[in-house]
């Protein structure tokens, strides 16, 4: 991306892996490695396409992709979802450790499978993941608690904008000397 106001640009993304076995399960996914390809972003289409270009190696060779990709934002409603559906997972597996197992087993049953896209097969297999929860070790320290509750506290902050969220860096190090 391009920052007009001081004429820089940022990276980002950047996939580092040069294993040939890698990008040939990749090929149909996403584009491998290149240099003196051709990049184009359509405004009308809100799309970039990607054409061509020099693998690192061997030299002599040439691509002739096309490639598109398109950026989408998750809309307000499937943001609200999967915050939902955050919070009710990590409330189900503190039912699972603390109610009965027939009140957690109804809250899964219930509360949490309205919120899971059962359409996706990824969100759809750790749903029925969690069932095993109910048969899982019934103790749990105060230490084992709060990191879980961290972890969901981390897994949202997806969510937010970096200008509202505490620094990645050491608090200190962002102190200058006088």
């Amino acid at each position: 991306m391009q920052n007009l106001a001081d004429n820089s640009w940022t990276r980002i993304y950047q996939n580092d892996n040069s294993d040939p076995q890698y990008w040939a399960q990749m090929e149909e996914v996403e584009p491998p490695p290149r240099f003196a390809h051709q990049l184009v972003y359509d405004r009308k289409t809100k799309a970039h396409y990607l054409f061509g270009g020099t693998p690192s190696s061997p030299i002599n060779k040439r691509f002739d992709d096309f490639w598109e990709l398109r950026l989408l934002r998750p809309t307000r409603a499937e943001v609200l979802r999967m915050v939902r559906l955050i919070l009710r997972r990590q409330l189900f597996i503190e039912k699972c450790r603390e109610a009965s197992p027939t009140d957690a087993l109804h809250f899964l049953q219930t509360s949490l499978s309205e919120v899971v896209d059962h359409s996706n097969e990824e969100e759809s297999a750790k749903f029925r993941a969690l069932s095993a929860s109910l048969f899982a070790n019934r103790d749990s320290t105060a230490t084992e608690l709060f990191a879980a509750r961290t972890a969901v506290y981390e897994e949202l902050l997806v969510f937010f904008d970096d200008a509202v969220k505490q620094p990645h860096a050491n608090l200190i190090d962002l102190i200058q000397p006088s």
